[in-house]
């Protein structure tokens, strides 16, 4: 009997592979989540990107790190290490042929309960 899911990673091979700008959004994305503090999130979108792109062994190889413990640290959010990760980001920005900016941009102002209860 064949299992009636696949892995995320295979779906997700296959979209990049029709639409490039769907690998750049989900990088976009998976930075945001990081950046927000949501690593968890960013980590396990990271996990699968990696995979249904270069794979382990190719970043192992281009960062330097073993394979298992690039593997490792995206599953879990308690082994990132900002040294590996900032390494990584520069490796997939080159391999998706991709610069990725970050800016500051000012937060919207949310009303005051205080405010919300006047009006």
């Amino acid at each position: 009997m064949s299992p009636l899911t696949r892995p995320s990673w295979k779906t997700i091979h296959e979209r990049i592979e029709r639409e490039p700008a769907f690998g750049a959004e989900l990088l976009n994305v998976m930075f945001e989540c990081l950046l927000k503090g949501e690593v968890g999130t960013g980590s396990a979108m990271l996990y699968d990107y990696i995979r249904a792109t270069i794979g382990f062994e190719a970043l192992g190889k281009l960062t330097s790190d073993s394979p298992d413990r690039l593997m490792q640290m995206f599953k879990s959010e308690d082994s990132l290490d900002a040294h590996t990760l900032f390494s990584v980001i520069h490796c997939l920005q080159q391999q998706a042929g991709l610069q990725l900016e970050v800016r500051a941009v000012a937060k919207q102002s949310q009303p005051t309960q205080q405010a919300a209860i006047s009006h």
